[in-house]
């Protein structure tokens, strides 16, 4: 999992570092918010199993998921021209109603 985190992070740093947004066709600025979902993902799940021991694996996964979702959006907020308290607090109840959502069903 941590190798697998490594490489997400060293293609990240490759990508951001050998191209230009205003030059990368429109299908390739999808390319970094996945890189940004998948890094979230992948640091929070480690972070769960390192110091949440006794919460099970599909816990593990959800949490990982919801953070590495409001992570993403908060990048995509702050893209489209600055993110301010109000969308911080937006994306804290939406990712609280969806953490309740998906462990409620």
């Amino acid at each position: 999992m941590s190798m697998l985190l490594v490489a997400t992070v060293a293609i990240g740093v490759v990508f951001f570092g050998l191209t230009d947004p205003r030059d990368l066709p429109v299908g390739l600025l999808m390319v970094p918010v996945l890189l940004v979902f998948i890094a979230g993902f992948l640091f929070a799940s480690l972070f769960m199993k390192l110091f949440f021991l006794s919460t099970p694996s599909t816990k593990h996964r959800t949490i990982s998921i919801v953070f590495a979702v409001g992570l993403t959006l908060i990048l995509l907020f702050q893209s489209s021209g600055g993110i301010v308290l109000g969308d911080i607090l937006l994306l804290g109840l939406l990712m609280l109603i969806s953490y309740i959502y998906i462990n409620k069903f």
